[in-house]
C-alpha cells in the first residue's frame, strides 16, 4: 500500500489537507499583504485629511501599524512557503548527491582489482588502456591486449574510470 493510500484505496486525507494548505498558503499571503497595503493607503488618506494631531492618531493606529502589521504577517505567509519549497529542493539534491557518492564509490572500489599482470585492454585508436572488465571497451571491436608497462611505455594513460593496476607512476592519476 502506498503512502497516499488509506483505507480501502482511498487517499490519504492528510495528503490532502497538506496540498490544499501548500496550495492556498502563498495565495493568503499575498491577499493579506495587499489588505496591509489597503489599510496603510487608508490611513494615509485620513492622515491627511486632519490638520489635528490629536484627530489623526486614529488613522495612524489603525491604518499605519494595522497595515504594517498585515504585511509583515503577509510576508511571514509567503518566505515560509518558499522556505518549505527549497527545504524539498535541498532534501532531494542530498539525495542525489548521496547516489553520486554511492556509484563513485562502488566504482572506485572495483578498481581496486588487481589484473595480476593478465593484460591491459587497448583500443587500436585510443589514448589510454583498460582493465579487462571496464565498461568503456566491452563490446568493441578493434581492442588487443598488452602488459600494463608496455602501454605506459607506449604513451597510453590508464583509464579514469576503472583504474588498472599496474599503472606506470609518471602515468598514474589521483
Amino acid at each position: 500500500m502506498t503512502q497516499a493510500m488509506h483505507e480501502a484505496g482511498r487517499p490519504d486525507p492528510k495528503l490532502f489537507w497538506s496540498w490544499a494548505l501548500a496550495s492556498v498558503r502563498p495565495i493568503a499571503g499575498w491577499l493579506v499583504v495587499a489588505l496591509g497595503v489597503l489599510l496603510l493607503l487608508l490611513g494615509w488618506i485620513g492622515v491627511s485629511r486632519e490638520v489635528l494631531v490629536a484627530k489623526q492618531l486614529p488613522y495612524l493606529v489603525s491604518g499605519g501599524f494595522g497595515g504594517l502589521g498585515l504585511i509583515f504577517l503577509g510576508s511571514r505567509l509567503l518566505l515560509g512557503e518558499d522556505l518549505r519549497t527549497y527545504e524539498d529542493r535541498l532534501v532531494r539534491m542530498e539525495r542525489l548527491v548521496d547516489d553520486l557518492h554511492d556509484l563513485l564509490v562502488t566504482v572506485r572500489g572495483e578498481s581496486s582489482i588487481s589484473t595480476n599482470g593478465a593484460g591491459v585492454i587497448v583500443l587500436e585508436s585510443g589514448h589510454s588502456y583498460h582493465r579487462p572488465d571496464c565498461r568503456l571497451v566491452q563490446g568493441k571491436s578493434g581492442t588487443h591486449s598488452m602488459t600494463p608497462v608496455d602501454a605506459g611505455q607506449g604513451g597510453l594513460k590508464p583509464c579514469r574510470v576503472c583504474q588498472p593496476a599496474g599503472a606506470p607512476a609518471e602515468h598514474a592519476t589521483s
